[in-house]
């Protein structure tokens, strides 16, 4: 369940403007955020959606060598 709610901390604060804009977020909360955490949550999200797309073409290139 935490992973889950710093998971979608993380996303919601790499995306922030757009969640402002939607009403998700309120703009001030966003930028009282401590600037290290967002920093820290911020490396995380983007390092996990590397490795997924990392993971995503070693799929790829072995679905390709197994024929």
């Amino acid at each position: 369940m935490n992973g889950y709610l710093v998971s979608t901390l993380s996303g919601a604060l790499l995306f922030s403007k757009f969640h402002v804009r939607k009403g998700v977020l309120d703009a001030d909360d966003v930028s009282n955020f401590p600037t290290s955490l967002r920093r820290l949550m911020t490396l995380c999200t983007m390092l996990a959606f590397v490795g997924m797309a990392w993971m995503s073409l070693a799929v790829g290139l072995l679905k390709l060598t197994e024929g």
